[in-house]
């Protein structure tokens, strides 16, 4: 089952990026008085008590003339609210009821999806006196609040969180190695899927971005069940296109969200870029394993690079990615394609990795021996217990005396003495410090 995903949604300039920082807790959609300013939409994992989600902060509606309201919202924008799971409807109370208002209502009512109307900027008693008139909207669940000043944001969520329930139930448990093929477009993820199944499910097109589906496919490969989801390019953000490419992009971030594993796919023959750097972030925030495919290796006679130099430029690139093995393929030659099944039971064993108590607690004293907290004043650091939570990904909980005071270096230098000891290459490894 994947991530839900709850898209903001709304005019220009109602304070939607404002109201996706409060709920992300940071600043990252760009904020101004500028109608227009979210360009493109941007996408966020979040997680709230029990429930887990992806936020998606939309560009929203472009000002036009009332004539033209039925090409008002473009077809990215009724394509994101086609694929979310649930709808923020963000209006102005300041600036009242809107046409757009009425139209970007009218949508979400037809997504048929959940949907919370969030009348913004009610910043002092005299603008609830204005409200009612949002109400025409025919929207069931309304809440009011000012993003601005952060009043009434976790009212907004409260009324979502009853809906998330629904989408974050445990799956059933599955016996199947789930595994995502992700890149961004032309490096040839869709020739890997058909050499990975040995027929022809996807289109197989150099133009760039032609497979808008995910398809999944389940094979066995020495008596394990393995599903390849295989997933539409990830384009820049700057450079997606109108329409079906921008809904790709949210389908390709489920299908990471619901994988076990992620096959990121990369081309020798081109540099590795930030887009590439930001898919593999995409694939660490949700806390899943990485193999790394450097495709196109028959290429490789006109680049006369070896192997080990394009292994140091990528790692070098993607050094957060936590030793992930790189594996050089061809779809034209097919090598390197056998080797992949072997790397994601490798990579899962690892995700799927249980450490004894008694080991995890010897390996972090040790550690910290080597390397002391340092004090903050006359509150000292003390270790208390260690142990593992959970796996997929590993997780372990570490308790100390003043844990908050903890640096996130020091934290990094835990994980760093874990990963050597016991191994867990090519996977995430979360601490939980208290």
């Amino acid at each position: 089952m994947s991530i839900p995903v709850i898209a903001i949604f709304g005019r220009p300039n109602v304070g939607k990026s404002t109201l996706f920082n409060r709920i992300a807790g940071t600043r990252i959609s760009i904020v101004s008085n500028v109608p227009g300013t979210t360009r493109d939409w941007i996408s966020l994992n979040v997680e709230s008590d029990d429930n887990r989600f992806i936020l998606i902060d939309t560009g929203g509606i472009d000002e036009t003339p009332q004539e033209e309201i039925s090409n008002e919202v473009s077809e990215v924008t009724k394509q994101v609210l086609k694929e979310s799971d649930a709808i923020i409807l963000v209006v102005d109370s300041k600036e009242g009821l809107n046409v757009l208002d009425s139209y970007a209502a009218q949508l979400a009512r037809k997504s048929n999806k959940p949907c919370v109307l969030a009348i913004n900027k009610v910043d002092n008693p005299n603008r609830m006196l204005g409200i009612s008139e949002f109400y025409k909207l025919g929207l069931k669940k309304v809440v009011t609040l000012s993003a601005y000043h952060g009043n009434g944001v976790s009212d907004v969520m409260d009324e979502i969180s009853k809906q998330l329930p629904l989408f974050n139930e445990k799956p059933e448990k599955s016996d199947s190695i789930n595994v995502a093929i992700v890149g961004k477009p032309n490096v040839g993820k869709s020739s890997l899927f058909n050499s990975i199944i040995g027929e022809d499910r996807s289109i197989v097109n150099p133009i760039a971005g032609t497979t808008r589906d995910s398809i999944d496919t389940e094979i066995v490969f020495e008596n394990k069940k393995i599903n390849f989801i295989d997933t539409a390019g990830l384009r820049r953000r700057g450079s997606i296109e109108p329409g079906i490419e921008k809904y790709s992009v949210i389908r390709s971030i489920k299908s990471i969200s619901r994988s076990d594993i992620s096959l990121l796919v990369t081309d020798i023959t081109e540099k590795i870029s930030s887009q590439d750097s930001h898919i593999a972030g995409m694939i660490k925030d949700a806390g899943k394993g990485c193999i790394v495919i450097a495709n196109k290796w028959d290429l490789n006679e006109e680049l006369s690079l070896t192997q080990d130099d394009i292994s140091n430029v990528t790692m070098d690139k993607l050094k957060f990615l936590n030793g992930s093995p790189i594996i050089f393929t061809s779809n034209v030659t097919k090598i390197g394609i056998e080797t992949i099944f072997d790397k994601i039971l490798e990579v899962y064993e690892e995700y799927n990795k249980t450490i004894h108590d008694d080991k995890i607690w010897t390996n972090i004293i040790d550690t910290i021996s080597k390397h002391p907290p340092p004090s903050k004043g006359r509150s000292k650091i003390i270790i208390k217990n260690a142990f593992q939570k959970s796996t997929k990904p590993p997780t372990f909980e570490i308790k100390f005396q003043n844990g908050k005071l903890l640096h996130f270096t020091y934290k990094r230098y835990l994980e760093n003495g874990l990963r050597k000891k016991f191994g867990l290459n090519g996977v995430p490894i979360k601490l939980d410090i208290k």
